[in-house]
């Protein structure tokens, strides 16, 4: 269930960024976001956006802490895990094909309560056929 949240809620924040113009960058599209929201954000019980900000030009990258999870706790699949959920539906979510189409990059990364690594994500265009 914590994973289906995860899944709906990143959803729900690039939804917040959808393009209003033909060829945004990622900076503008960060920009949008920050403002309509304050960061950090509790995306649910146990997982926190901690900031929004483009990485390059045509990359948007999102930061997520699991406030429940540290190093010494954290399952080894469940990055995995994360990464099949969300890939499971991106191509289908009109807000991802949104950003892809405006030839933005989405990477999602995951750290736990210490900041260790759990996953990165990066959803690219071409992962949706576009």
């Amino acid at each position: 269930m914590r994973r289906a949240l995860v899944v709906l809620a990143t959803s729900l924040l690039v939804a917040s960024a959808c393009p209003s113009r033909k060829h945004p960058d990622a900076d503008a599209l960060a920009s949008g976001i920050k403002a309509k929201m304050k960061l950090p954000f509790d995306v649910d019980a146990e997982t926190r956006l901690d900031d929004v900000r483009a990485l390059s030009r045509t990359e948007l990258g999102y930061f997520l802490t699991l406030t429940k999870t540290t190093k010494a706790t954290l399952d080894p699949n469940l990055g995995k895990l994360l990464e099949t959920n969300l890939r499971a539906g991106a191509c289908q979510n009109a807000n991802y094909i949104a950003i892809l189409k405006a030839g933005i990059g989405v990477s999602i990364v995951y750290r736990t309560a210490d900041q260790a690594d759990v996953t990165r994500i990066v959803f690219v265009p071409k992962d949706c056929g576009l």
